[in-house]
């Protein structure tokens, strides 16, 4: 005996197993599991000609996803549990390879998946109680989707977790005519990153620039689909910043910006430097993990790094051991270095001292043989000090910055 399809459910549509199941893994993005409208926690469903667009909307993100499949031309609409229909699918390739389950047919009549030789009813909210999503913001721009990614991975490590502080957790967009730049901050450190943009039209070329904070959460969940995409990524900021759209070929993701803004950046990092320093990278990064594994053995792991610049300007990277007689012992680990800017002298007899995680961080944001750090133009000892790490040695780096805080010691500390 059939069962009949709930009448306010007609979407109809057959495809595959892989496809159906990665539009479903994108639609999660609008899912809020603990939402308690039933409706809101499904996707809904629109079909015809030839086309599936799942969309979902949880009010803080909208998504819409569009696969190719077998449709009848008349349009069709379904709102189905996204967590049970998604569930279905996993039950219809169970104990299949993963060739066998990607190529696995799978067909929907309004609520009735039929699959793996199986035909099951899924869950149906009533369509009356669902919020449609807003409309995306105009896109204004586009974008190379890697070189975006690179520069979103550089700079997401330097946004805050606290979500007590909420606009921290935020990464800035702004676009200025060609240039769209990505900013984050936890208040220890700031990374900023430039971006070419493409502009669409005359209005987003014309220099007036627009700004808005977007979730780094949501931000983090786009890496594995921007992975993928090698087509241009479109985005679009809402005239009021209130909404940001990001648009990767056939799917679209409208997603509601932060309160607040993050301090502007061109006013913290600074213009001038007291003397510039490049330091072979991955010689810098291995002396690092192993003043790391010196601290592990020997201190707690709160227990900061020194550069350290001896009378006669040799260089070194040490950990600030909390025993005094063990740090006059210690022979940190000798770094090669180049002063392409300033004068050298005013280092000498001097220390700069970091978190070893934050150091890690700013080190892994880099790629080059080199990276170049900016000790700040008034030095003060044993003060907190703002230093600036770029690729090349100008200060104002080439399209990536990132400013990290040092610590201040207690008086003393080091017997240079």
């Amino acid at each position: 005996m059939s069962i009949p399809q709930t009448p306010t459910n007609s979407a109809e549509f057959s495809g595959t197993h892989a496809d159906i199941m990665s539009a479903l893994k994108i639609a999660e993005f609008g899912i809020n599991p603990k939402e308690s409208n039933p409706a809101q926690r499904g996707v809904r469903i629109q079909t015809g000609n030839g086309t599936v667009t799942l969309a979902s909307f949880d009010f803080e993100t909208a998504v819409s996803v569009t696969l190719p499949c077998t449709t009848p031309e008349t349009a069709g609409t379904s709102l189905l549990d996204h967590t049970e229909m998604v569930k279905v699918m996993g039950a219809f390739v169970a104990g299949e390879t993963k060739t066998v389950a990607a190529r696995t047919p799978v067909a929907l009549t309004g609520d009735l998946l039929t699959g793996g030789g199986m035909t099951v009813p899924i869950a149906a909210p009533d369509p009356a109680a669902y919020t449609p999503a807003p409309l995306p913001a105009l896109a204004q721009v586009t974008l190379d989707p890697q070189v975006f990614l690179s520069q979103l991975l550089r700079t997401l490590p330097a946004r805050g977790t606290d979500d007590t502080l909420s606009t921290l957790t935020g990464v800035a967009f702004t676009l200025t005519g060609q240039t769209l730049t990505l900013a984050a901050t936890d208040r220890y450190r700031f990374a900023v990153a430039d971006i070419p943009a493409a502009p669409i039209g005359a209005e987003t070329a014309d220099g007036h620039p627009t700004s808005a904070l977007v979730p780094g959460g949501i931000l983090k969940r786009l890496v594995p689909v921007l992975k993928t995409h090698t087509g241009p990524l479109a985005l679009g900021i809402s005239p009021d910043g209130g909404w940001v759209t990001l648009t990767a070929g056939q799917t679209t993701i409208t997603q509601r910006t932060l309160d607040g803004r993050l301090p502007r950046h061109d006013k913290l990092f600074p213009t001038k430097a007291a003397a510039s320093v490049s330091i072979p990278r991955t010689t810098l990064d291995t002396a690092l993990k192993k003043s790391a594994a010196v601290i592990k053995a020997k201190a707690s792991n709160d227990t900061p790094v020194s550069l350290l610049w001896d009378g006669t300007g040799s260089l070194t990277l040490a950990p600030v051991l909390p025993d005094d007689q063990d740090r006059a012992r210690f022979k940190g680990i000798p770094l090669p270095h180049t002063t392409p800017q300033g004068d050298p002298a005013v280092l000498h007899r001097r220390a700069v001292t970091f978190k070893p995680v934050f150091l890690a961080a700013a080190l892994a944001a880099f790629s080059g043989d080199t990276v170049t750090l900016h000790i700040p133009d008034k030095i003060i000892e044993n003060k907190h000090m703002a230093v600036t790490f770029t690729d090349g040695p100008a200060i104002t780096g080439d399209n990536y910055r990132h400013l990290l805080m040092s610590i201040r010691l207690e008086d003393g500390t080091w017997n240079l």
